[in-house]
């Protein structure tokens, strides 16, 4: 059983690595609040890239701003940026499956003791 409890600390440090990343992501920069709504400029720390957020009502559109870095289009700002939010959204639910897992290992492995 201590040897199941030990097997948590990995997958819970690297969810909690996880989170704290995603959180650390995004800065905003300046933002403007018009009759038509509002417009919020941000900075991508993950892959430098510098985006626009129109907010008009509830409804949220995000571009990436000009000028492009790294002599890349729109498109390619999107691509890689997708890329990056599919890659930590996978790292997340790996980490939970594992531990879920080992949670319902545990469990089954302290009923057993029980009965």
């Amino acid at each position: 059983m201590r040897k199941l409890l030990k097997t948590w600390y990995i997958p819970a440090v690297l969810l909690v690595l996880l989170l704290l990343a995603n959180a650390a992501r995004w800065e905003v920069v300046a933002s403007k609040t018009t009759s038509k709504g509002v417009t919020i400029w941000k900075t991508d720390h993950w892959t430098g890239f510098r985006w626009v957020e129109f907010y008009v009502g509830r409804v949220a559109t995000r571009l990436p701003a000009e000028p492009y870095p790294y002599g890349l289009d729109a498109d390619d700002v999107r691509y890689t940026t997708e890329n990056y939010n599919v890659g930590w959204q996978i790292g997340v639910y790996i980490t939970s499956i594992w531990l879920l897992v080992l949670g319902l290992s545990a469990w089954r492995e302290r009923s057993g003791e029980v009965g």
